[in-house]
């Protein structure tokens, strides 16, 4: 049969066109099945290379090519293209058929070329539909005469077709990771991506202040110079996205940080009073935000005041050992520290309250359940004489540490000293 053979289809591939993977394979029955995926790549690298290397034809491209006494027909469609092996002198009406079964496949699998992500199973009815197209044609006339296939010419194709394929094939995938890219991009929404055989296309929405396409897809390895990119300007939701807008509106300093809650911005840190006031009438047009906190951002003395607060802050109520009664020294000291509050509140207005930290201390004498408290009852007697200098309640917080966090001092006796005390910050 071999010698009166006029032509015979011994397999064909459904190649998804985007990313040239095989979609569904048949082969003649009486032929050992190939690696289906190795020659659907071998088939997409070769297209590729000829495509790139040559000036592309109106047509498509490479339609037909040899491998010894193998002929290689391809028709492309615009989802997935179709490849048949045929030994023998094929007749025109061969090429029509492919193109006709193509044109079927398009039309039952149109959903799934559209959604394909990598799994072909759902492409597994395809194939009694590539079945049809197998067939053998014979002439029992033809004078027996025998065929010479050199093997060096398929040693040949082989290396030929590995180094396309070492070179080629991965085309496809590094474009499906290229378009997952610029799709995880904050900002960027891809509603449609395309890639013919020289270049791509891809269209979407993208915020303003999102990363250019143009880099996330050079990042991925993709020539930016033959990707048509049509974007069109929105706001995005995206948290990130979200944040990146909300500092651009605030613009605050590096000791404020900006967070999301949901759609709730908060702001902590320290910052200035009129940077503090700013924001709040700014943060109520950012889209994408519906409330705005602050409650955690500690507004920044002004230069004038500091002086003032290092003085203030300097101060101690020193105590005996193990007691919390106020010295009567100590009521000097509080007129001066009251007579400092009022001048610093009168300073930042009536918009602001300045408040005072008392911290309790102690000595290591005791255990630390007994420090603690003792810490606790020397602030709130401190907190209580300021009280009666005339500082309102809500300015005073008052609370012990006991040994904790101690001052530092020269020896050990002064140390014992200093921390039998209430600060001030």
């Amino acid at each position: 049969m071999k010698h009166a053979l006029v032509y015979r289809v011994e397999q064909v591939y459904l190649i998804h066109a985007e990313t040239g993977l095989l979609l569904a394979h048949v082969t003649a029955p009486d032929l050992a099945a190939p690696d289906a995926d190795v020659i659907s790549g071998m088939l997409t690298a070769i297209r590729d290379f000829v495509g790139d290397a040559f000036e592309p034809k109106a047509d498509g491209g490479l339609r037909t090519f040899s491998v010894g006494d193998v002929t290689v027909l391809v028709e492309a469609g615009p989802r997935a293209m179709l490849a048949a092996a045929v030994r023998g002198q094929h007749p025109p009406e061969l090429i029509q058929r492919l193109q006709e079964t193509l044109e079927l496949l398009h039309f039952q699998f149109a959903d799934p070329l559209l959604r394909f992500d990598g799994d072909a199973a759902a492409f597994e009815p395809a194939r009694p539909i590539l079945a049809e197209c197998l067939e053998t044609v014979v002439d029992t006339k033809r004078a027996r005469r025998r065929s010479v296939v050199p093997r060096v010419a398929w040693g040949s194709a082989a290396v030929l077709l590995l180094l396309l394929i070492a070179v080629l094939v991965v085309r496809g995938r590094r474009w499906h990771r290229a378009v997952q890219a610029l799709a995880a991009e904050p900002g960027i929404v891809v509603l449609e991506s395309e890639r013919g055989w020289r270049t791509g296309q891809i269209t979407g929405l993208r915020d303003p202040l999102a990363r250019d396409p143009a880099a996330v897809l050079a990042g991925a390895g993709i020539d930016t110079g033959r990707v048509t990119r049509r974007f069109t300007p929105y706001l995005s939701a995206d948290p990130a996205m979200v944040l990146v807008r909300a500092s651009r509106a605030l613009a605050p300093t590096a000791s404020v940080d900006l967070g999301l809650a949901g759609d709730t911005l908060i702001a902590t840190g320290t910052a200035s009073t009129d940077w503090i006031l700013s924001a709040r009438v700014r943060a109520a047009g950012i889209p994408g935000i519906s409330a705005y906190r602050d409650a955690h951002v500690i507004p920044e003395l002004p230069p004038m005041l500091r002086p003032m607060a290092d003085s203030l802050a300097a101060r101690r109520v020193l105590f005996a050992v193990g007691s919390a009664d106020l010295p009567a020294e100590t009521e000097r000291i509080l007129r001066d520290v009251a007579t400092r509050w009022r001048t610093m509140q009168q300073a930042v207005g009536s918009s602001w309250l300045v408040a005072l930290e008392l911290v309790g201390r102690t000595d290591s004498t005791g255990s630390r359940e007994f420090n603690r408290a003792l810490g606790d009852q020397r602030a709130e007697q401190v907190a209580r004489a300021l009280a009666r200098q005339g500082l309102p309640v809500e300015a005073l917080q008052a609370r012990g540490i006991g040994t904790q966090d101690p001052l530092p001092a020269a020896n050990a006796e002064e140390r014992a000293r200093s921390n039998r005390s209430v600060s001030f910050s």
